[in-house]
């Protein structure tokens, strides 16, 4: 995983200090998220972070899961669960790489956004089916 500090190399060879007031606040974050399940720093861009949890959680679960809901065939349920992981990693895409490039009328973020709102909906249908 690439994290804020491993990012920067370069930076921190003219900048050697800033790597320790990084390092301190990765540590922090680190061990907020260890007592409560989330850092300050996440609340910055919380959308943001719920869609990267939730599209690795959705991947994930697809690949360990030994149940599924009643009423539907394990393929099924698998190809559910990675297409809704692909709507949330496809606005973390939009959000880091295009937005601001996007002048068609924002077309394509109208699409991506209607995407979301289906993994979303998928998520508060299914929530409860959501374990091993």
């Amino acid at each position: 995983m690439i994290t804020f500090i491993t990012s920067r190399w370069d930076y921190y060879l003219t900048h050697p200090w800033e790597f320790f007031t990084d390092l301190y606040k990765e540590v922090r974050a680190f061990i907020q998220r260890g007592r409560r399940g989330y850092a300050d720093s996440d609340v910055w861009d919380f959308d943001w972070y719920l869609d990267t949890i939730l599209a690795g959680g959705l991947r994930t679960f697809s690949k360990q899961r030994t149940s599924h809901p009643c009423g539907t065939i394990l393929k099924q349920w698998n190809k559910l669960l990675n297409v809704n992981a692909k709507r949330f990693e496809d606005v973390i895409k939009y959000e880091e790489n295009g937005w601001e490039k996007d002048n068609k009328k924002l077309s394509k973020r109208k699409a991506v956004y209607k995407e979301h709102e289906k993994a979303l909906k998928f998520l508060s249908k299914q929530f409860y089916n959501l374990w091993w």
